[in-house]
């Protein structure tokens, strides 16, 4: 590719290409991570701001880079914290990592944030498709937000775009509790405490909607239990969703961990009745979900 100019670049469109504006300098990449120096990159600021400047468009809040893979890099964050790093080192390192494709979005790690993208399903028609993806990052972002002012261990949001389809949050460390138990730790203090965040989210009406072990982490530096995933989530006061969100539990439990099954889960249901005063009419329900989904298998 030529060397472009800053005009050639702020005339690029709808998507900004930093890949461009790196090999403006004529700086070579390599597959999924490049190093600048600090020379280089304060180069690369000074043009992406003016490009800022010059196009004034709410689209530039997110950067897309194209390679092998692409990613997108929420520019804020990736500049406060690199110039903070650039204060102790000469140079700074980023590598981009894909962690998940899922039927919905592809996650990619970024030092300590994780960038989460909707894809397009060619499947459904555009309009209703960027609807639904729009609503469903918003509606992400939304719970996000209000699990941070609860504290509630869950990814902290730093931002969001709904042009883009794409989330950026904190990356959680540590082991999915779906592979904890697999270690055979003893699951009584994990299913507690599982019950007891589930009750709380249901106290302020979140219905998470894929409460598995696979989505719950074992914190590395707190060792708290910490949620993810809430791209299925919503909020409803209403009973029988509450109900429902309780029943997939129980049935993700059974089918992952059927040696600590029912036990994990009654446990589970004591911890629940801890944090969720609303606690018997939701339990009074899933019985009732229970036995509908019961009728059902029979049918």
């Amino acid at each position: 590719m030529k060397k472009l100019t800053v005009q050639e670049l702020c005339l690029k469109g709808q998507d900004m290409l930093f890949l461009c504006i790196l090999q403006s300098i004529n700086f070579p990449i390599d597959s999924g991570s490049f190093r600048l120096q600090k020379q280089e990159f304060l180069m690369c600021m000074k043009v992406f701001h003016l490009m800022l400047f010059m196009k004034q468009k709410e689209s530039f809040s997110n950067i897309k880079i194209f390679q092998e893979r692409y990613v997108t890099v929420l520019p804020s964050i990736f500049f406060n914290e690199t110039k903070q790093s650039l204060k102790n080192k000469d140079d700074f390192s980023i590598t981009m990592i894909k962690l998940f494709q899922g039927a919905e979005a592809i996650l990619y790690k970024d030092n300590a944030t994780v960038i989460k993208e909707r894809f397009s399903k060619a499947y459904r028609l555009s309009h209703l498709d960027e609807s639904l993806r729009k609503f469903r990052t918003r509606r992400e972002a939304k719970v996000l937000t209000k699990l941070d002012e609860m504290n509630f261990p869950a990814p902290k949001l730093h931002h969001f775009s709904d042009t883009r389809m794409s989330i950026v949050m904190d990356f959680v460390p540590g082991e999915t509790l779906k592979d904890v138990l697999k270690h055979g730790d003893e699951y009584q203090h994990f299913a507690r405490e599982i019950g007891q965040k589930v009750g709380t989210l249901h106290k302020e009406h979140i219905i998470h909607g894929d409460l598995t072990t696979s989505n719950m982490i074992v914190n590395a530096k707190t060792s708290e239990l910490t949620f993810i995933d809430f791209g299925l989530s919503s909020f409803s006061e209403k009973i029988e969703d509450k109900a429902v969100d309780l029943f997939l539990l129980d049935r993700a439990l059974e089918g992952t961990h059927f040696e600590f099954y029912p036990e994990i889960f009654e446990d589970a249901l004591e911890g629940y009745k801890e944090t969720n005063p609303e606690a018997v009419d939701v339990l009074d329900r899933l019985e009732q979900v229970r036995q509908r989904g019961r009728n059902k298998s029979k049918n």
